[in-house]
């Protein structure tokens, strides 16, 4: 399964897999360059040829709700504030 392509599912589906159970069984890259993981939320970013990525899911009630943003690896320093911004700006409710 790509790394970069996280459905929403209900949670009877999860079965109330917390974030890092849900990160593992999606066997992500070994060279993740930035990992956050907490009992609510996981976030990854890296690098994929010359892209850029991004994937935050947060987890909450019955749902899982995911964004993933892909940019140029030359754009970095531009979308940094961007993906920041969402970032900070998700709530899983």
């Amino acid at each position: 399964r790509d790394l970069h392509s996280f459905p929403t599912r209900r949670s009877s589906d999860l079965e109330n897999e917390a974030p890092a159970a849900f990160l593992a069984k999606r066997h992500p890259p070994a060279d993740i360059q930035y990992k956050r993981v907490t009992d609510r939320f996981f976030a990854v970013s890296g690098y994929k040829r010359d892209q850029v990525y991004y994937s935050r899911c947060n987890f909450s009630h019955a749902f899982v709700h995911c964004v993933t943003i892909n940019y140029p690896a030359r754009e970095e320093r531009n979308w940094d504030a961007v993906v920041t911004r969402i970032s900070l700006s998700l709530r899983g409710e």
